[in-house]
Order: C-alpha cells, then sequence, then structure tokens
C-alpha cells in the first residue's frame, strides 16, 4: 500500500496530517524512500506480432549471413539487423543465432534482456521450445547443469525429431558439466547413431567431446566400466584406457591401436579418433634424453628448490619404470643469484642439452632470457670491403622452461615456455567461475601488500572484462585482529543502525530490529592466509553475510593433519590443484612415491612445488603439440594444462569447498 503513496496522493495525505502527527509523518518518509529505492521499471520492448506457425525454422538458409571475419558483439548485431528484413521464420533463426552467440560473450543481464524480447516477438507454439532449448543453453553456461537436466523432461514432450537430438546433446553436455563423464560419454553414443550421415561436423565434435571426458578420467575408473562383450561404449573405454597406459611408449600404442582394431573394426572412433591419437602420440613420443635443470639449491630458495627438483626428479624415475624411459638430467644450482644462473645457461647450453628447465626466481630469468640475444645483422652498405660476412648458419637454440614469468618481450636465441604457479592464475580462475554462475557483483577483499594488489589486478581485470562490477573493496593492513569495522561499513550495515536509532527516536525503544546488508553483492573474492580468513568467515558470518559465496585461492589451505579450526572455514570455495586436493593418492603413483619417501611435514609445505616439478617433467614433450593444438590440454598434477599463442602454460585449477574442516571436490562440483 506504501509503494502506492506517489505524486497526488501522496501530497493530498501530507494536507491531512497536522502537527501532531509529525513524528508518523517522518516515519511514513523514511518506509517510502525505501520502498522507492527498491522498486524497478519493467523493460521496455517492442512486441511484434510472430504468431503465425513457421515450418522451415529448423532449416532456415542463413548462409548468405557472414560472420565468420567479425568479433562477436558485431556479430551479434548483424545477426539481429538482418532479422528485421527476413520472413518470420528466417528472423526466428537468425536471431537465435544471435543469441547463441551472445550467451558466450555477453553478460548474463544482457542475454536474460535478449531472451525476453525474443520470447515476446515469437509468442506462438511453434517457437516455444526452441526458446526453451535457448533458455536450458543460458542455464548451462551458467552452471546450473543440474537445474538443466530437471527441465529437459518436460520440454522433451513437446519436441520435434530434430529438437529431441538437441535435448539430447544438452543433457550430454550437463552429465559431463556435473561430473557424470560415464554417463555423458554413454549418451554421446547414442548421439551419434542419431545424427545422419550427412552431418559429419556435428559427428566431429560430438566424438571430439565424448574423448575429453573420457580423457578426465582416471584409468582405474576406465578399466573399472570396460565389459567382456565388445560393444561400442567398451570400445571406447579400451581405446581410452590404452591411451592412457601406452602413453609414453609409441611402438607399445601403435601394437595396441592394431590389436584394438581388428576387435572394433567398424567402431566410430575410426572417423576421428584414432588417426588423432597416432598423430599425437608421434608428435610427443621423443622424450628429451639430456636435460639441463637450473634450479636455487642453495641460498633463500634452496627449500623451494629441491623441492622442484625432488618431484621433478621423482617424474623422471616413474615413467622409467613404467615405460623404459631414460634420461640424462644434469642439475645447476643457480644459488638464487642472476649472475649463477646466467653462468649455468651458457654451460647448459655448451653440454649438448636437449631442453634447459629452469631457472626459477624471476631476477634469475630475466637475466637468463636477456642474455644470449644475437646480435643484429650488420647493415651490408657499412661493410668495409675489408670485412666478411658470417653466413654460417646459428645452430639450433636449445629450447627454455622457465619456471617464473619472463618479461613481454626478451633477447635470446632459445624457444621459451613459461610455467609458473602463479597466484594469478586462481584470481582469474575464479572471476570465470564467477561469470559462469551468473554472479556479477563483487565484493573484493585483499590485503595490502605487493600479492594482494597483483590478485586484485588479475580478479578485477578479468571479472570487469566479463561483464562484472566490483561494488565494494576492502584491503586489509596484514595482521589486522578485528575486521568488523571495515565489514560493517562495506555492507552499509552501519546506515540501517541509523535508521533504526532514527526511528527509535520517533515511535520508542520497543521496535524489533535486524539489520539489513545491502542486496548488490552477490560474491566474495579473498585472498587471505588461513588464519586471516578464519577471521574475516567468522565475521561476515556474525554481520549476516554467510549466505553470500566467498571464493578464495589456495591460500587458504595449508593441509596441515588434525587442524581442527579448519572448520571456521566452512563454506568457502577455493582453488587449488589435484595434487593438495587428492587426500587419498592411489597406490604406485607419483604423490604416493613421495609421500612414502618424504617427512609429511615437507610433502605437505612444499607439496604444490613437487607437482611443479613433476608436470615440468611431464610437459616437455608436449610443448611442441600444444603449441600448434591450442584447444587441447594434458592433465598434470597442477591442474589442466594448456599452452596459449605467448608459449606461456596455463593452468585451470580444481575446486574444492569446504565441509566440517575438509575440502570436498565433490561438493563445490554440485553446487
Amino acid at each position: 500500500m506504501l509503494s502506492q503513496l506517489t505524486g497526488c496522493n501522496f501530497l493530498r495525505l501530507v494536507f491531512l496530517l497536522n502537527k501532531k502527527n509529525a513524528a508518523a509523518l517522518l516515519f511514513l518518509t523514511l518506509c517510502i524512500d525505501i520502498i522507492s529505492g527498491c522498486q524497478q521499471s519493467p523493460p521496455q520492448t517492442t512486441v511484434e506480432d510472430r504468431t503465425k506457425p513457421a515450418t522451415e525454422i529448423a532449416d532456415t538458409n542463413i548462409e548468405d549471413i557472414s560472420t565468420e571475419e567479425l568479433p562477436p558483439l558485431a556479430s551479434i548485431e548483424l545477426l539481429l539487423e538482418a532479422a528485421n528484413n527476413k520472413p518470420v521464420g528466417e528472423g526466428f533463426a537468425l536471431r537465435r543465432q544471435a543469441i547463441e552467440l551472445s550467451i558466450d560473450h555477453e553478460t548474463p543481464v544482457t542475454i536474460r534482456r535478449r531472451m525476453i524480447t525474443l520470447e515476446q516477438q515469437y509468442p506462438g507454439p511453434a517457437y516455444q521450445v526452441q526458446i526453451e532449448i535457448l533458455k536450458q543453453r543460458f542455464l548451462l553456461a551458467q552452471g546450473k547443469s543440474r537445474d538443466v537436466l530437471a527441465n529437459i523432461d518436460s520440454i522433451d514432450l513437446l519436441a520435434t525429431a530434430e529438437e529431441k537430438i538437441q535435448l539430447v546433446e544438452l543433457r550430454a553436455n550437463a552429465l559431463e558439466q556435473v561430473g557424470l563423464a560415464v554417463e555423458s560419454v554413454q549418451l554421446r553414443i547414442t548421439l551419434d547413431e542419431l545424427y545422419s550421415n550427412s552431418e559429419q561436423a556435428r559427428q566431429e565434435d560430438n566424438n571430439r567431446r565424448l574423448w575429453y571426458s573420457l580423457m578426465r578420467l582416471p584409468p582405474t575408473i576406465i578399466s573399472d566400466h570396460i565389459s567382456e562383450i565388445p560393444d561400442t561404449f567398451s570400445g571406447w573405454l579400451e581405446l581410452a584406457y590404452l591411451s592412457k597406459q601406452h602413453q609414453y611408449s609409441p611402438d607399445l600404442l601403435d601394437q595396441a591401436i592394431n590389436n584394438w582394431s581388428l576387435r572394433h573394426a567398424t567402431h566410430p572412433a575410426h572417423r576421428h579418433i584414432v588417426e588423432n591419437i597416432r598423430q599425437r602420440q608421434i608428435a610427443t613420443s621423443n622424450h628429451p634424453r639430456h636435460i639441463a635443470l637450473l634450479l636455487p639449491l642453495s641460498g633463500k630458495l634452496q627449500a623451494i628448490g629441491q623441492a622442484i627438483r625432488d618431484g621433478f626428479l621423482a617424474s623422471h624415475l616413474e615413467l622409467k619404470r613404467q615405460f623404459g624411459i631414460n634420461a640424462s638430467i644434469d642439475i645447476y644450482d643457480t644459488e638464487s643469484s642472476p649472475g649463477t644462473a646466467k653462468l649455468s645457461l651458457q654451460r647448459a647450453s655448451e653440454s649438448d642439452a636437449d631442453f634447459i628447465v629452469g631457472p626459477l626466481d624471476k631476477a634469475a630469468v630475466a637475466a637468463v632470457v636477456n642474455s644470449d640475444g644475437a646480435a643484429p645483422p650488420p647493415d651490408p652498405l657499412s661493410v668495409n670491403s675489408q670485412d666478411t660476412i658470417n653466413t654460417d648458419p646459428e645452430p639450433n637454440p636449445v629450447p627454455l622452461l622457465v619456471l617464473n614469468q619472463a618479461l613481454p618481450e626478451w633477447n635470446s636465441n632459445h624457444k621459451i615456455y613459461q610455467f609458473t604457479l602463479a597466484p594469478e592464475s586462481e584470481a582469474i580462475e575464479s572471476a570465470n567461475r564467477a561469470h559462469l554462475l551468473g554472479r556479477q557483483h563483487a565484493m573484493v577483499i585483499v590485503p595490502e601488500s605487493t600479492w594482494g594488489n597483483r590478485l586484485y589486478e588479475a580478479f578485477t581485470a578479468t571479472y570487469r572484462q566479463l561483464g562484472g562490477t566490483i561494488v565494494s573493496q576492502y584491503r586489509y593492513p596484514q595482521g589486522t585482529p578485528d575486521h568488523s569495522q571495515r565489514i560493517q561499513q562495506e555492507f552499509n550495515l552501519h546506515k540501517s543502525r541509523f535508521r533504526h536509532q532514527q526511528i527509535q527516536q520517533l515511535l520508542g525503544p520497543n521496535i524489533e530490529f535486524t539489520p539489513r546488508l545491502r542486496r548488490d553483492i552477490d560474491l566474495i573474492f579473498m585472498a587471505a592466509s588461513s588464519q586471516e580468513a578464519r577471521q574475516i568467515k567468522a565475521q561476515l558470518k556474525f554481520f549476516y553475510a554467510d549466505h553470500i559465496p566467498v571464493y578464495a585461492t589456495s591460500h587458504i589451505f595449508t593441509k596441515k593433519p588434525g587442524t581442527i579450526r579448519d572448520k571456521d572455514l566452512d563454506g568457502i570455495y577455493f582453488t587449488d590443484m589435484p595434487w593438495m586436493l587428492d587426500d587419498k593418492p592411489a597406490p604406485g603413483t607419483l604423490r604416493k612415491l613421495l609421500e612414502d619417501n618424504w617427512p609429511a611435514e615437507i610433502t605437505n609445505q612444499y607439496g604444490r612445488f613437487h607437482a611443479l616439478g613433476a608436470d615440468a617433467f611431464k610437459l616437455l614433450p608436449q610443448l611442441e603439440w600444444l603449441t600448434e593444438h591450442q584447444n587441447e590440454w594434458i592433465n598434470g598434477e597442477t591442474g589442466k594444462l594448456s599452452l596459449n599463442s605467448n608459449g606461456i602454460v596455463e593452468r585451470e585449477p580444481s575446486w574444492a569447498v569446504f565441509r566440517d574442516g575438509i575440502p570436498s571436490t565433490q561438493a563445490a562440483l554440485e553446487n
């Protein structure tokens, strides 16, 4: 009722009130201010009459609209503009294509607005299922796979044959996203049979996604599902198992694939996947035989350097034991000194090494990548008649995998790759997850430090690029014992209490009061140590903000045994590497080998650096392939690893959430 007291009605009410009702008038004014601030105007949309049935929706020819060379946003606008001049069915198809592109490249607010417009423009039953399919794709892009699985059955009742295939595709994608890879693979086998022989592009994409799902599974899970009956499903599982089992032995893999082909001569994997396996195997089978490892084994970074060395050597020993791969590894101590690192690089280059790994610290990397640049060629016009130009070709430089970030530009003959555990990757992953789940208004809590600034810049840059808004930020001095004052301030609780005091003065003290937080924060990104995170989380809970999701980096997880206090972290989502989140490594695995031979305090404190060393060794034969196939990756101990066009190894960590003080990857996936 109060929300209707606007304009003349409100003025009429004011006139009727006398001085004795001044307190009530002030209270009424406060209420109206609050209510009017919460109201939003409905979106104004131009509604077109599209009630005609359009039988050509699925078969509309829109090949004359070319968007291949345009950026996504320009393509969306072009498609929408072209739709205005097309018949009903073609116009719908173009608008549908624009929204499909929008789902991948625009903010959730914009996508929802486009959905509403489309639904109002095409209200007829002929378009109902296609619009519902678009809505499910949008939900899937937000990570709401369980909602999609719950909605599909009711949509399927009204779907045409082609729409039913699209719904099966949606179900397979949702099962893959929710973590049910085996079930997703089984559904994709059905999909392959539903496609016609002319739909080769859809078949190839389906088989590729099927294969990637299998590659994410551990070999033990794959082998457990293999049946003695040689059907299509078991054929896929067997091929995946053989690929993992013989990934470092090209001769054995080639023989295994030949035997597999005899048993599965008509298997759909023959169309695309088998040849891809052979090509990748050929490209990655030549592991470097002579490796130079440059690490600080003395000085201030000694412990970290030794942990990376141990992980590197353990990975080598594991591959040697399993696949017979042997390599000569020369280890150089860079002594945490840029000068020593330069000297070590020179010695390694002269030793006929096939690959150089390291150095580690940023100063040493900067010295190394700028230490051996070739001089520019002489200008022919300035060469004296007595001078001779050396036309002998330069020997091929040794490729270099540095374990830190190199400068954007360097003066080096070496082919340089970069692999690092920079915390920025976790901040970027947090921004990506927030966007995926439609969380577009964030509060950022970081320490006042160089480390805190790096994480703040990485998160906010990615978050804003994806359409998110930073509505609040709190930079705390490290070691702050009490965060309550700033938390109340950032959530506007002091304003809520001030309003309460005003009303008390007017209407008396016996008024029930619950402080109200600001409503425009749907995510908190936090960078903190485990101790600081416990304090901040407890105070967020005390001040009624425990319902807002909190994303954090791996720094909150120490993995110390018996840390009962980690229950104070319950509900916090954080990123970390599989090495740290796998609580019970299987016998014979690399991590189990290290844990059996190193003290627990070493493997817990330096486990992430063990994993960095292990992945550095496994990456060496994969780098050239990943350079040429930037849509592919390897599953490493530090995360899902791919390579960008600048030679930087991009690391996608895993997610976990604290439940009863213990990280749970499954609970993080379900939510």
